[in-house]
């Protein structure tokens, strides 16, 4: 049988192999997804600047360039935050007003575009998938029902509720923003789909159509 010492000796993957993922560390797992290091710093450093962060809890903002992983590692990384995004999703949340959905586009605050997100829900309004459809540019996202209603057709999905931000804080809705709005919800009372909301967030502020009493 091999001694503590020696496990503690082996290299991470050869750990992985004989005892499996659930022995290896933080840094660790991190080593087997890095691989190797980069010229100027090695892969035991790479993977304890990530773990670090993990335990701060930025991990999502985290960008390669900052703790000096190469283009490969990098990719690996955006491809790593996208599922862990994604798993996140399918956990138990349940949106149960205005400010559940403003919680979840906290990072629209830092966009200077304006960015749409649909939020796919279940019967009791829990959040089956989100998708971000569409950035667009200073003013206004364009996008059609078709790309809105595309996802339902792998999902059970009961309800949406859309969620997009104004840069310029103002969250009264434009001409454009009204008419998605009646084309969407058109479109899912076709589908047999309840369009729960559409919420635009900016400047700290929120302005619901339902709420306002836009959608019955």
């Amino acid at each position: 049988m091999s001694s503590p010492s020696s496990v503690l000796q082996i290299r991470p993957r050869e750990k992985l192999a004989r005892y499996g993922p659930q022995s290896l560390s933080l840094q660790e797992l991190w080593m087997c997804i890095l691989g190797n290091g980069t010229a100027q710093t090695p892969v035991t450093v790479l993977s304890q600047r990530i773990t670090d962060r993990l335990r701060d809890g930025s991990f999502q903002r985290l960008r390669g360039e900052e703790i000096g992983l190469g283009p490969a590692q990098s990719a690996r990384l955006q491809a790593i935050q996208e599922l862990v995004s994604r798993l996140n999703q399918r956990s138990n949340v349940q949106l149960q007003s205005v400010r559940d959905v403003a919680l979840l586009c906290q990072d629209f605050a830092e966009s200077q575009r304006e960015r749409l997100r649909i939020f796919y829900c279940s019967t009791d309004a829990k959040v089956l998938l989100q998708e971000d459809i569409a950035i667009g540019g200073m003013n206004m996202v364009t996008v059609s029902p078709r790309e809105v209603f595309f996802p339902i057709r792998w999902h059970p999905v009961d309800s949406l509720v859309i969620c997009h931000n104004h840069p310029s804080g103002n969250v009264q809705p434009s001409v454009q923003d009204k008419v998605f709005t009646t084309r969407i919800e058109a479109a899912a009372q076709l589908l047999g789909i309840w369009l729960r909301d559409h919420i635009i967030v900016g400047g700290g502020k929120t302005y619901s159509f339902r709420e306002e009493g836009v959608l019955l």
